[in-house]
């Protein structure tokens, strides 16, 4: 549990480094899952294990956000500089492995939600418009409207066979959360 712990903590001060990098870039991010999710249900960002962390920007700031990265020394899996590749990638992907420069932390930069958008296909400026932001740590940190977030949920627990138990209890909590909510 210790190491868990730890781990998610290295994931935590990952996520606020890239999350001010990209900010002060001035490219619009959204985090999804991982310790921002665990703090939005749970009120702990440390509840919810996770291998990696996930966020996603606009297809058209992949390239851009790549090459920053790149820059600041993160591993990024794809070379965008071909056009051919940065083509093929934006058609048949929905994000790209990134590490840490310490190579400590795997993140995947997604440009669609899943891999399946006959199944939730949005455009990214309706899920940017619709974003709320979560303040975690005295940090804030752009996260899905509860609308958007249940609907991933769902989708990405559909697409990946509801492999974990612990996304069907994200799911019913943040289906709690969204009934619960006075918008709806």
């Amino acid at each position: 549990e210790t190491t868990a712990t730890l781990s998610t903590l290295k994931k935590i001060a990952a996520l606020k480094k890239i999350s001010v990098l990209l900010t002060q870039h001035n490219i619009a991010h959204i985090h999804l899952k991982g310790p921002v999710l665990s703090y939005y249900l749970y009120q702990n960002p440390v509840v919810r294990l996770s291998k990696d962390l996930d966020i996603i920007i606009s297809p058209g700031e992949l390239a851009r956000t790549c090459e920053l990265l790149a820059q600041e020394g993160y591993k990024v899996g794809i070379d965008l500089s071909n056009p051919r590749i940065r083509r093929e990638t934006l058609a048949y992907l929905h994000d790209i492995p990134v590490e840490t420069p310490r190579r400590d932390v795997l993140f995947e930069l997604h440009f669609k939600l899943i891999d399946a958008p006959h199944v939730y296909n949005m455009a990214w400026e309706t899920i940017w418009s619709a974003h709320q932001t979560v303040t975690m740590d005295g940090q804030k940190f752009y996260f899905l409207s509860d609308d958007h977030n249940l609907l991933y949920l769902c989708a990405h627990g559909h697409q990946n066979l509801w492999r974990r138990q612990q996304w069907l209890l994200d799911f019913g909590l943040a289906m709690a959360k969204y009934s619960g909510s006075e918008d709806h």
